[in-house]
């Protein structure tokens, strides 16, 4: 069962430049703005750091080539990853896991898709809230949404207690269901206007909000994705296309229509 979503799960909100916004865009991150999978790649960046057991850096790894070869479905993925990650973090400080997230952004901001922090800068210019709802670890996933510009950021939280970590997971955002939780919850706490918001995403996970904003934008679709893009009729957009531009294009329609 999913854990009940907390104040304490939701103080991202109380940013200053959240204030009077009632327009967001919804951002996935892994995949939509960037390269790789940190909740895949966060774990190895910890064992080397000795804040993450080998054991489930292994699993970890194991549970991903498994995906890749096509032997488990993401589904199983989405559930199997954070369970592992929270695993391994058992006893850690959360301090130490939190200072080695900003070393592994820095290393990573070069698997930061080029049009990301333009298409940030450019909803936030247009007076939406840009908003991430990942999968990846909270940790690495905060420090990664101030690198890129954001108002706030969720991610898959592992439970803590008095400092460390307990080896549960609290709330796991891989999974469409909580992904809609914090989409629901985060557009009932800021008032926001659905119709008038923005959604990207890159698999059928984020179908979560992509589903209920009234301007859905799809980057770099998985096939299942693509398909339920294409029934729709939302936009499809690659590293290949002029992603800016084309969702400025977008943005312009939305915004010359009457409220």
């Amino acid at each position: 069962m999913s854990s009940p979503i907390r104040a304490e799960d939701l103080k991202g909100l109380r940013a200053r430049s959240l204030a009077g916004k009632h327009d967001a865009a919804f951002f996935d991150i892994d995949g939509t703005l960037s390269k790789g999978h940190m909740i895949a790649d966060f774990p190895a960046h910890l064992a080397s750091a000795g804040v993450f057991r080998k054991k489930e850096e292994r699993e970890v790894l194991e549970c991903m080539s498994a995906f890749r070869k096509g032997r488990i479905t993401y589904r199983k993925v989405a559930v199997e990853l954070p369970v592992i990650y929270a695993r391994g973090l058992t006893g850690q400080k959360v301090a130490d896991v939190r200072r080695e997230a900003v070393r592994f952004v820095e290393a990573r901001m070069k698997s930061v898709f080029r049009y990301s922090k333009p298409l940030i800068s450019l909803m936030k210019r247009a007076g939406r809230a840009a908003i991430g709802l990942s999968g990846s670890p909270v940790e690495p996933v905060l420090v990664l949404a101030r690198r890129l510009g954001m108002d706030a950021a969720f991610g898959t939280v592992a439970g803590v207690n008095d400092g460390a970590y307990t080896g549960k997971v609290r709330h796991n955002l891989i999974m469409l269901e909580t992904k809609e939780r914090f989409f629901r919850k985060v557009v009932s706490e800021l008032k926001l206007e659905r119709g008038r918001c923005f959604g990207f995403g890159d698999t059928e996970q984020d179908v979560s909000f992509l589903g209920k904003v009234g301007h859905p934008v799809t980057l770099n679709p998985s096939t299942e994705l693509r398909a339920i893009a294409l029934r729709n009729g939302w936009p499809i957009f690659t590293l290949q296309d002029d992603v800016v531009g084309e969702v400025n294009r977008l943005l312009r329609d939305a915004d010359a229509a009457p409220r």
